[in-house]
């Protein structure tokens, strides 16, 4: 297949091709089992995740991707977030590729791929990494997802955590984990639970003592799954804590 031979201005011809490519690489046993990991039905075709960023880097490499101008990617990944669940992977992965023409303008972008994700993998996907990143590099935009601890989509909620963890990671946000995590802290659901749970739990690499300090401070409203999830990398002083793991 000449992957070259499909040009820049066809952005649909590249997800017919891509789609096509995937099918090939069904995995019927991957598709079966990866179901069991999601509460929700996914439109899943059934193409393991390793081959799927395998894919992605191939296309994105074959066909430039780097040298076309952003509102032709912003059209293409729109194009990828609306489709099936591997296509959406290779979205959000090409997103982050293209991190050196993201500006602060563009978060209006960003919050309408997140409104298309269905499943806690595509969220993080999109959160750990493109979205991110932005905000790490834009941090004025970071006010603009607070906002989403209070959406009716359980997507938007788990995504006001996890948006902040590439910047954690570089230890950034934490005032901004703190907040999420005393907006969302009574929330039933357990996936955003788990969300700001992990926000905690990537701080606490950095700042462990000042995690262990609002844990504790806020341990008898914290659900136990983002309680375990918080102290998770700081057990080594678990002592400390009134409560089992």
């Amino acid at each position: 297949m000449n992957y070259a031979s499909i040009v820049h201005d066809q952005p649909n011809l590249i997800v017919t091709q891509l789609r096509k490519n995937l099918f090939s690489l069904v995995s019927c046993d991957y598709k079966q089992s990866a179901q069991r990991f999601f509460k929700e039905p996914i439109h899943l075709l059934g193409v393991p995740v390793p081959t799927v960023r395998s894919v992605s880097t191939q296309y994105f490499n074959e066909h430039q991707l780097k040298r076309w101008q952003k509102k032709d990617l912003f059209f293409l990944i729109s194009q990828l977030a609306n489709s099936e669940h591997e296509l959406q992977l290779i979205g959000f992965d090409w997103l982050y590729k293209i991190r050196a023409q993201h500006e602060a303008n563009d978060f209006a972008f960003f919050e309408q791929c997140l409104s298309t994700v269905s499943n806690w993998a595509a969220c993080d996907e999109l959160c750990t990494h493109a979205l991110g990143q932005f905000l790490f590099k834009f941090p004025e935009c970071v006010p603009l997802t607070q906002v989403w601890t209070t959406s009716d989509n359980r997507w938007f909620k788990r995504a006001a955590a996890v948006c902040l963890i590439y910047g954690a990671r570089r230890e950034k946000f934490l005032n901004e984990a703190f907040t999420r995590a005393q907006k969302l802290m009574t929330d039933p659901d357990d996936l955003v639970q788990k969300g700001y749970g992990w926000l905690l739990k990537e701080s606490s690499k950095k700042f462990p003592h000042e995690v262990i300090e609002f844990v504790m401070n806020y341990e008898e409203n914290m659900p136990r799954v983002a309680y375990r999830y918080a102290l998770e990398k700081v057990r080594t002083v678990k002592n400390n804590a009134s409560k089992v793991f």
